[in-house]
Formats: structure tokens, C-alpha cells, sequence
């Protein structure tokens, strides 16, 4: 008896083959579940776990959902926006055009779930100049205008966005400590 396959999709080697991936993703009002509003807050979070780092995250408020992407170790600072630009665009790209999953989860094609952009971005108030650096590297990989417009957060998703930050990094602390 054969086992299912459990191949992983590739993810775009260059920035403009992901751009042109991210481009292609479908784009609806609500998640794939159909639940909840396709609406993602985004921020900039520090680790201080050894190794120490940023990580971009990224957060459904309705579902509070949550994916976290590393973003490259020679950027330690959140409060460089300019040196983060481009690593946050490729970084949020590349979360929607792996479907929100790591590509190497050995898992069957028909169980992975389907990629999706998202249908609006915010970022909280603290990453607005970030926002707008992001959003002009999107345009110029040549990312379409809904795909990369980012609106201002609410100040309940602002709220949430940072709960579920706090409790996620409360669990992740506590699953490496001693």
C-alpha cells in the first residue's frame, strides 16, 4: 500500500517570483473557513529568547489567529523601519503564499490548506512610517494595490493584536524554559 505523498510546495525563489505569486492569490472578504473577515493586524515584535530576534506577526483578530515569520538575524532593532522594509514585504508575502504553514510540515497536498491573500492589512499606530516603506516595496515588486494597501488599526484590534501577542509569547517562553 502506497503512502500519500507528502511534498511540499516550493516557495518563490526570488522577490518578484513571490510577488508574482502573492499577486495571484485569491482574495475574498472573509478567511477560506468563510467565518471570520479576511483582515490581518501586522507588527513588528521583538523575541528575547536566545537567539534573541524579530519576528513579523501577524494576527486575525475575529479568529485570533496568529503566524509568525523570522525575519533575517542582521536586523535586531524594530525601531529601524527603513532596514525593515523589505524583509517584512517578503516576510508578509511569503506567510500568505505558504498558505500560513512552514513548507517543509511533512503533511498530504489535499490536507494543506489553500494559500489566500489577504483581503485588508493593518498595522498598529506604532509601525505607520514601516506601513508605508512596506507598501512602496510591495509596488515595486509590482504587487497589486489591494494586495498591498495597508489601513490604520482599530484601537480593539490594537488591543487584541497585543493580547495574542502576550499570550503567545507567554506559551513559547514557557515551552522552552527550564
Amino acid at each position: 500500500m502506497s503512502q500519500p505523498s507528502t511534498s511540499t510546495p516550493s516557495t518563490p525563489s526570488t522577490p518578484y517570483e513571490l510577488a508574482k505569486a502573492y499577486s495571484a492569490l485569491p482574495r475574498t472578504q472573509k478567511t477560506p473557513s468563510g467565518k471570520v473577515d479576511n483582515l490581518w493586524v501586522l507588527s513588528v515584535r521583538k523575541v528575547t529568547l536566545e537567539p534573541p530576534g524579530l519576528v513579523l506577526h501577524l494576527v486575525n483578530p475575529d479568529s485570533r489567529y496568529v503566524h509568525v515569520e523570522k525575519l533575517p538575524a542582521a536586523i535586531d532593532d524594530a525601531d529601524q523601519p527603513q532596514r525593515l522594509a523589505v524583509p517584512v514585504a517578503l516576510a508578509l508575502m511569503k506567510a500568505f503564499v505558504e498558505g500560513m504553514m512552514n513548507p517543509n510540515t511533512p503533511i498530504a497536498p489535499h490536507d494543506r490548506p489553500k494559500p489566500f491573500a489577504p483581503w485588508s492589512m493593518a498595522m498598529l499606530d506604532s509601525d505607520q512610517q514601516l506601513a508605508k516603506l512596506v507598501q512602496r516595496q510591495l509596488k515595486g515588486l509590482g504587487v497589486d494595490k489591494d494586495k498591498r494597501t495597508f489601513d490604520t488599526t482599530t484601537p480593539q484590534h490594537a488591543s487584541i493584536a497585543d493580547q495574542v501577542w502576550h499570550d503567545f509569547f507567554e506559551k513559547l517562553s514557557n515551552a522552552v524554559e527550564p
